[in-house]
């Protein structure tokens, strides 16, 4: 057996005198070793790669640049628009994200219309029975569970709903910590969808803001004296939860004539008026019918109860 090599070799390349370990093993058992140095090798190597890609970009990550090019549509990109293919490494994927999307996309589509197009169509007239409320119904009153194995939910859809209200009321603060999660999240996402959506649908959006402010009329109510304040110069606004509190302190009774709701509405009437300086802090607000509102005008008139001692 041929005795392996321990001392230093001349490259035959760059003629330079290394150690042997700066060579590659070819062959451990007989202990050969490769006449060129490890960088030379190396050296090599890129030039030929570059060479069989000719003008085409190089493709190789540098961890060390911010950018890279995309092995799809060879545009280089920050380093951040490609997915993480190994986290401890860095190492990421030579796809874009969009390219990712896109390749992802047209995968799915075209095995879903495949699979669509080979599923049989359910016969018309199965029925089944609800688990929840015992009641045989048409096969479409159930939602898919899992459309491609042609599964249905075991609860009809009427019952489902229902589940699902009966869950949001007994977890109505984790819901609405969700809801504002999601449109902080997506703020301006949905400030343009619903832009588009009030251009698309005018005389839907104007019946719905009507149908809102006749069910809302305090804090319509609330939101026109703080806008009047404001284009006075005035400072201050209330709520329709200090409204409230305000005619229940005066017993839902109207200050100047005596009379109570519902025989009349009572309407906000600022003590000093707005445009003699007075706020619309909720101190400054005293509740009268519309008639004695009128009657009163611009003139100072406490007629508040004192709080009981």
């Amino acid at each position: 057996m041929r005795k392996a090599r321990t001392g230093p070799r001349v490259c035959t390349v760059c003629h330079a005198e290394k150690a042997v370990e700066e060579f590659y093993i070819i062959n451990k058992a007989t202990g050969r070793i490769s006449s060129w140095c490890k960088e030379c090798k190396a050296q090599k190597a890129k030039e030929a790669r570059i060479a069989q890609q000719g003008d085409r970009p190089t493709r190789r990550f540098d961890s060390s640049s911010p950018f890279r090019i995309c092995s799809v549509c060879h545009i280089e990109k920050p380093a951040g628009e490609f997915y993480i293919k190994d986290k401890k490494s860095g190492r990421t994927y030579s796809w874009c994200k969009l390219c990712h999307v896109e390749k992802t996309n047209s995968r799915y589509f075209a095995k879903k219309s495949a699979r669509l197009a080979s599923q049989e169509p359910e016969p018309i007239g199965t029925t089944k029975v609800c688990t929840v409320c015992g009641k045989e119904k048409d096969l479409s009153e159930f939602n898919w569970k899992n459309r491609a194995k042609g599964y249905r939910k075991s609860a009809c859809r009427e019952c489902t709903t229902k589940a699902d209200a009966q869950w949001k009321a007994a977890n109505i603060d984790h819901v609405r910590q969700k809801d504002a999660e999601y449109r902080a999240k997506r703020r301006m996402e949905l400030v343009e969808k619903q832009h588009k959506w009030r251009e698309a649908n005018p005389d839907r959006y104007r019946q719905i803001h009507s149908k809102w402010k006749r069910n809302n009329k305090d804090t319509v109510n609330a939101l026109t004296h703080k806008r009047r304040a404001q284009i006075a110069g005035g400072e201050g606004s209330y709520t329709a939860a200090d409204w409230e509190a305000i005619k229940q302190r005066q017993d839902y009774r109207c200050l100047f004539c005596g009379k109570r709701e519902p025989d009349i509405t009572l309407t906000v009437d600022h003590i000093v008026p707005v445009s003699q300086g007075g706020s619309s802090y909720p101190d400054n607000l005293q509740g009268l019918c519309k008639s004695c509102n009128s009657k009163k005008w611009k003139r100072i008139m406490d007629l508040r109860f004192p709080d009981p001692v």
